[in-house]
């Protein structure tokens, strides 16, 4: 299995909006960096337990961000 993956970035973006959040916010409640969330919205690759994180913040499975 991959270290990494790419989550499809609309996905986030779409999910971020729905919930009136920022990234700054986002990464604060997934206790992740700014920057993979930055990565996350420019859809490139993250770490697959950062991706993991972000997907329980936000709270949805990590499958329905993904490509």
């Amino acid at each position: 299995m991959a270290k990494t993956v790419t989550v499809d970035r609309v996905k986030v973006i779409t999910e971020m909006a729905r919930q009136n959040l920022t990234g700054e916010e986002l990464a604060q409640k997934a206790g992740t960096g700014n920057s993979a969330i930055y990565k996350m919205r420019k859809g490139l690759p993250v770490w697959r337990t950062t991706a993991q994180h972000v997907a329980n913040a936000l709270g949805v499975s990590m499958e329905s961000l993904m490509e």
